[in-house]
Parts: C-alpha cells; structure tokens; sequence
C-alpha cells in the first residue's frame, strides 16, 4: 500500500509537471519520499503527438506498485503545428521539417500553392518528414518530400490570441531587468545577460549581428532582423517556456546560420535564408508562426517542440486524462 501511494504522489507531480509543459522530460528520479522512493517515465505513442503515456513506479522495502496515465493534449490547435503561416508556407533550398515522428505543416492561405515543398530549381529541395495541409492548394515539387499525407482545402487553423496584452506581458518582464528599450536597437552581443527574467523588449526595429550565444527572448514591435550582411552565427537557447523571437506588428528575417530554441512568432512574414552557409545550417528546436508568409527559402533544419508561452490569458497547455490504470 505504501508503494501504490508512492505511485500516486509521482503520478501527481507528472500530471502537474506536463500541464505546465506538455514537452516535459523528467529528470532526477528516483526520488526518495518516506520510507520509499518513486519514478516517473513519459512517452509518446509513435502515431499521435497529442497524447502521451505517464508511468510512476513507487518502490518500498523491495515491493514496487506503477499507476499509467494516458493524457491527451487540448491546448491552442495552432500548437500542434511546427510551421504555420497565415500566407504561403514554402519549404525550399535543401530544408527540413522533421520530428521523431510524423508532424503536419499547414497555411491558411485559400490561394493556388499555399503550401509549397520544393521549388522549380533543381537544386532547392525541401522536405517534410509528416503531413502538409492548405486552404488553398499544396504544391509538392519534383525535388519536394512529403512522406505523409497531403490535403488540400483544409479548414482554417487558427493562432491563439497574441494580443496587446500578451505583448505587456513580456514588457513587464523586460521592464522589470530594465531591458524595456524605445525606438530601434542593435545588439552585438548577448542582450540578455545579467537579467533575471532573460526578456529583453524593443518598441521599435531589432537587428542581432556578429558570432554570440545568448539565452533568453527578444520581443520587437518592429522587425526583428537577424545576421543580415553574413556577419556571424547566432545562438539562442530557450530559458524555460519562453519564446524565441517575436515581433508585435511586423517580420523575422534570418539571413546566416543561427541556433534557436522555442517558439518564433510574426505578425507579418517569417523568412529564412541561410544562403551564405558559413557555420552550416540554421538549425530550429520549436516552432514557427507567422500571420503572412512564411518562407523557409534555405538551408534550414526546423525540428519540431511544440511551444508553451507564457502570457496568454487562458494558459497554454492543458491535458486530458484519457485512462488510468494501475494497482
């Protein structure tokens, strides 16, 4: 009986952990609680990205009970995506979206070539290792992979609500390091070293130039550009759940090779263009969503981790337990 009450206290704090993070991995297990200890395993059935299997072990004394837990995830659809565009979604110049297992692309775009996989030079292939889905048409090219299925005159798929408020809260956080910045800035080094929150918050136009790593956010009112003249290799790692680039009212422009973890969002395009190649590939662990276009035009590797920004008013992830079990 105390084994199985170990179980539960794991299986509790699993359910806890990926309601906050639906990519959780736990880590440090076993952990000792009373005269026991517990562990907690995830995995993801190789089919569906949305649900997941939760198993806690609780051990006492050489007697071990596991409780299972089969959750589903039914946060914002947009989510399940890893590149999303409200305009045209291109995939080009030897880019690849992948996942472990199958993933889906879409655009809202109701035009002919909403989505397009490939392009008509020879060279410029494109991949995508799931399905791709349109409102309008998907155009897969000669040199264009999709290993899944392909559907045209999909229904709409709508962002979550990337408001003014959701904006004021990564203000506050940026405010409250004094990283809240007025009119356009350009930053050669890490923008968010010393701060505690790791926002930093430009009402204005953002360049990034030169070879750095920082870890962190960036939120732009105004374009945030990225490596324009081939200046150097950028890395950015994700500090918990926040985003990696966002810009309020306008695009995301990456010219060279740069390293990103999380969510990259647009309220206009999202371009990438890694066409000088010095450092190799850009290479993506997240997402990308754009209101307009969104053209992965070269030399990029998009691996999807489904996004949880904090700020929206409703909360981001939210699961549904589907089946227990256990004794």
């Amino acid at each position: 009986m105390q084994a199985y009450f170990l179980a539960e206290a794991g299986i509790e704090e699993g359910l806890k952990e990926i309601n906050s993070d639906f990519n959780w991995v736990p880590t440090g297990y076993p952990k000792a609680l009373g005269s026991g200890n517990y562990s907690v395993t995830i995995s993801t059935y190789p089919t569906d990205l949305s649900r997941k299997l939760l198993v806690s072990t609780g051990t006492v004394q050489g007697v071990s009970r596991s409780i299972s837990l089969q959750v589903l995830y039914t946060g914002p659809q947009a989510f399940n995506y890893p590149a999303l565009g409200g305009g045209k979604l291109t995939i080009a110049g030897g880019s690849v979206v992948s996942d472990t297992i199958p993933i889906s692309v879409h655009s809202n775009n109701p035009g002919s070539g909403a989505v397009e996989v490939g392009s008509v030079w020879p060279w410029s292939s494109g991949r995508v290792e799931g399905n791709a889905s349109a409102c309008g048409t998907v155009v897969v090219r000669s040199n264009g992979t999709v290993t899944g299925t392909v559907t045209s005159g999909a229904p709409a798929v709508d962002l979550p609500p990337f408001d003014d408020n959701f904006f004021q809260y990564y203000y506050n956080l940026a405010n409250a390091d004094g990283k809240a910045y007025s009119g356009n800035r350009t930053f050669t080094s890490d923008p968010c070293a010393g701060t505690t929150n790791k926002v930093v918050y430009v009402n204005g136009q953002v360049r990034l130039n030169g070879t750095w790593t920082m870890t962190g956010c960036v939120v732009a009112t105004g374009k945030i550009i990225i490596n324009k003249w081939a200046s150097g290799h950028i890395t950015q790692h994700q500090y918990g759940n926040l985003p990696a680039f966002m810009s309020k009212n306008s695009d995301v422009e990456i010219y060279d090779p740069t390293d990103a973890e999380g969510m990259i969002y647009a309220n206009g395009y999202i371009f990438i263009d890694s066409i000088f190649g010095t450092y190799g590939p850009t290479i993506i662990y997240g997402a990308l969503y754009g209101k307009s276009w969104v053209n992965i035009k070269n030399a990029t590797q998009l691996h999807y981790r489904r996004p949880n920004p904090p700020g929206l008013p409703a909360g981001t992830i939210a699961v549904k337990v589907l089946s227990w079990s256990g004794g």
